[in-house]
Parts: C-alpha cells; structure tokens; sequence
C-alpha cells in the first residue's frame, strides 16, 4: 500500500504507517461475515501482528534507552516514558506490562545478554518470558563464572524457544535458582543480603504498588510483626470483609504509622509532618477538593481529616499566582501522657466489637480537629486504623451504651 504524509519514504515508518491504515480498514470490515475457518485465520494474523508490535516495541524502547531519551524528557523510569508515548489506562499500557518491557529493553543493552537480546528481537522469546530470564540470571551472576552466565543463558533460551509452558519456565528458573546457591552459608547469607530491594511503581488508579525482597532474617522479622496484626478483626457489624491481602497491607502501614508518629513519646523529627498545599478557594470551602503533598500525592478532604489524627498538618494556603500565603501552624497530636491514660482507660480500639489493642490504635478526635475539636483527653478516643477510616468515611459520632460500653453510632 502506498503511505503519503512526510514519514511515508522514512525507515520503519513508512510501513509501519501503512500497517496502521490497513489495520484500520480491516476494522471497518464485518468480522461477522466470516466462516469458521476464516476466524481461525484471523486470530492467527492477530498473534502474529501482537508478536511483532512486541518485538517492534521492545528495539524501539532499547533504542530510546540507549539515547537516554527517557531522561531527556523528564520522566522517572523506562517505564512512565512509554506510558507517557503509549496511553495509560483503558487502550494504553498498564503500569505492569510498561515496567516489565523497560526493564528488558534495559537488560538487553548489556553486551552479556547479547544472545537474548538477538532472541527477543526475532521474535522467538516472549518479552515477559525475557523478563523473567533476567531477573533470575541477577540473581545467579555473582556464582559463576562468564563462561557459565552464557551457559546458562542459552539454557534458559532454549527453553523458552522449545514450546515450555509458563509453569515449566517458572520451575526451571527456580530449579536454577536452587542450583547455584552457594554452599557456604556465609556466602549464602551475602548473597541473600545483595539480592534485598525495595522497588516501587505506579500502579492503576492512582495506586503505587512496592514489592519487597528480602533476605530470610528480614522476611522472619517482617512476617513476626505483620502476622499478629493481619488476623482478622471481626466486629458488632459481622466477619471482617477485607481480604488477607488488604489486612497485611493494613498491618505494614500500622506499623509504619507507629514507627513515623513515636506513640509512646512525643515526636521528634519531622518526619510525621504533612504538608498540605491549597488553594485559598479549597480552604474557605472547609477542604474540598484535592490537597498536594510535598513529595506529589493528591489527598482529598476525608483523607486530610484523617491524617489531622495522626500526624502533623502543615497547610500551605496558595493565592491565584500560587504564591505562598500562610503557612498554617500543625494540628497537635495526643501527648505521651494522654497516650498512655487512653491504653489504660481504653485497652482496646473503642469501635464496638473490636479486640484491636490499644497500642495499635491511633487517638482519634471525637469532635475532628478539623471542625475544632481540641486534643483534650476527653475528646480522645482509640480507633484501629480500619476502623478510623470507617468512622471518617461514615461520620461517625462516639456514644456511650446503656450497659456503659462505648460505640460508634449515626
């Protein structure tokens, strides 16, 4: 097909611009008026046509990176930089699929995985089968030797040109894994040290997703501290309905919280600081709206009354120009001692039903901060975090049952 425009007689372009006018006028056909056998072709075409626009991908990503271009326009990761050229969200490229072709494109640029690279650009291992390849040649680099790197490499090539099933892949890499372990156990302890990360990536709607690897000492610690807290909280209302997932995430922060806010004694640094940059028009309108933190979140109004419990507040009121304004003194947290008179008077969050220990729980104003309330000892109440959130979201208002117990009613 002939293309016009300015890119028709340009390498790569050119056809892949006739690729996209022929793709759409397939698209105004009647996929219905095919037969059986003609719809099996079809989908052939179309694994054909996804195999190549990946292979295509992953040169063109590879040789972005080689010209740093990601950093020259500004962005954090290979990742954001094909999101910001391939869409985000629904017809774009989800946050996963974008770190794991970045991440490839990244390791093929290592003269090393030159044999991998060559696979992947002629279509013969898939982009997500490379990124698994090499995450675990990482892993396994420091044993061997350059002649047993290559070995291995082309092992794992093999495999993954030989038809193996995902599950087959997912075996071999962790049969290799085990393999190279080193036999000393202080080397092994070393090498567990070096493989530790903590990688974080935007994930979709407005979520960010960490993944977390550690040694077996750290992974012990970690699972001692979140198990307890992660069991399920059921309550006057019924079963607890987050899922395990959600209660260890619910835990990790818990324990973050505590960790930033130094329950027990007052705070320290400024590390339990928020500051909160608005508009004049956001703070005359009682917080509606989104607020900014400084490192780039976007908090709305419940989620600011709820960190005015918790840590320290900082609004920055902004003008039309944004020109600083004021910057508003911090909301004041319980005290030590006020702290310590709610574990004993409230050894258990006050939400009824709920068996969370009070140690584990924030000092909630009845009456908001944000509508006033003082931090007084009588207008401190202990709430879990899951319930916090809940009597913010619901409005809540603290109560006393006949029987003298405490609650949390409409």
């Amino acid at each position: 097909m002939e293309v016009s425009g300015p890119d028709a007689d340009q390498p790569v372009l050119g056809r892949l611009g006739g690729a996209v006018v022929c793709l759409s006028e397939a698209l105004d056909d009647q996929v219905w008026r095919l037969g059986d056998d003609q719809l099996g072709t079809l989908l052939d075409q179309l694994g054909r046509l996804r195999r190549d626009t990946a292979r295509l991908l992953t040169a063109a990503v590879t040789e972005a990176t080689s010209r740093s271009a990601p950093d020259r326009e500004g962005h954090s990761s290979t990742g954001d930089y094909l999101r910001a050229h391939l869409g985000d969200g629904a017809g774009g490229m989800d946050p996963t699929a974008a770190h794991r072709t970045g991440s490839v494109a990244t390791g093929c640029r290592d003269p090393r995985h030159q044999p991998l690279a060559k696979a992947v650009e002629a279509g013969r291992v898939r982009v997500d089968q490379a990124a698994r390849v090499l995450r675990v040649l990482e892993q396994i680099q420091p044993y061997l030797d350059p002649d047993s790197y290559t070995a291995c490499q082309d092992d794992l090539i093999t495999t993954c040109t030989g038809g193996a099933s995902d599950r087959v892949l997912r075996r071999v890499l962790r049969d290799l894994v085990d393999e190279h372990k080193p036999v000393d156990s202080d080397e092994l302890e070393k090498a567990q040290k070096r493989n530790r990360g903590l990688y974080e990536r935007t994930s979709t709607g407005g979520t960010t997703e960490f993944v977390w690897r550690l040694d077996p000492e750290g992974a012990a610690f970690v699972r001692a501290a979140i198990g307890p807290l992660a069991k399920p909280v059921p309550d006057e209302d019924g079963p607890d309905p987050r899922s395990p997932q959600q209660r260890r995430s619910d835990a990790l922060m818990a324990i973050v919280q505590r960790g930033m806010t130094s329950p027990g004694a007052a705070p320290t640094t400024n590390n339990a600081k928020v500051f909160i940059t608005l508009s004049l028009q956001q703070l005359v309108g009682e917080l509606s709206g989104l607020g900014c933190t400084l490192t780039g979140e976007q908090l709305t109004a419940a989620a600011v009354r709820r960190l005015a419990c918790q840590a320290d507040l900082v609004p920055v009121v902004l003008d039309t120009a944004g020109h600083v304004l004021d910057l508003g003194h911090t909301a004041r947290l319980a005290s030590p001692a006020q702290r310590a008179a709610l574990w004993l008077e409230e050894p258990e969050c006050t939400y009824q039903g709920c068996t969370m220990p009070g140690q584990w729980c924030i000092a909630h104003h009845a009456i908001w901060w944000s509508r006033g309330g003082a931090t007084d000892h009588d207008n401190l109440h202990l709430l879990c975090p899951r319930h916090h959130t809940k009597v913010h979201e619901h409005d809540l208002h603290y109560v006393t049952d006949p029987d003298g117990t405490p609650a949390w009613r409409y």
